[in-house]
């Protein structure tokens, strides 16, 4: 896959497939770096530390059963496996998949001016590695 419009992502959480429920997502994927500068170093060196990444998700929001309000606010305080993938189709070297687990910390049910479509944008940190894979 070359460019493409990011029009077609695949994207679970815990379990429940959101891709028609998500405007936007961002995973953040760093690690700290540590200092490393000893004396008589003329500028700093550093070693990568831990992984330290975060998700972030523009829901579209939606109270039906099963739907982003519930799913989200059943979570809180949890961790929930996710998978994001650019295309939906199967994964591939050129459709890859991330998959990871999150720390369910926040819900937003409301945070809509008049007349605006009704959103919910959240961001959650990583617990562990995210894994990166071409092939299931």
């Amino acid at each position: 896959m070359a460019k493409f419009a990011a029009t077609d992502f695949d994207i679970s959480i815990d379990g429940t497939d959101f891709s028609d429920s998500l405007a936007a997502v961002t995973l953040d994927i760093s690690r700290e770096s540590l200092d490393t500068t000893s004396f008589g170093k003329s500028a700093r060196t550093f070693i990568a530390g831990l992984e330290s990444s975060t998700v972030t998700f523009s829901f579209h929001q939606d109270f039906a059963a099963d739907g982003v309000d519930e799913t989200i606010f059943g979570a809180l305080g949890t961790l929930v496996p996710v998978i994001i993938k650019p295309q939906s189709g199967s994964v591939s070297a050129t459709n890859p998949t991330y998959t990871f687990s999150v720390l369910v910390t926040q819900s937003v049910p409301f945070s809509s001016n008049v007349g605006d479509l009704a959103t919910m944008d959240v961001s959650y940190p990583v617990s562990g590695d995210v894994v990166r894979a071409v092939a299931v």
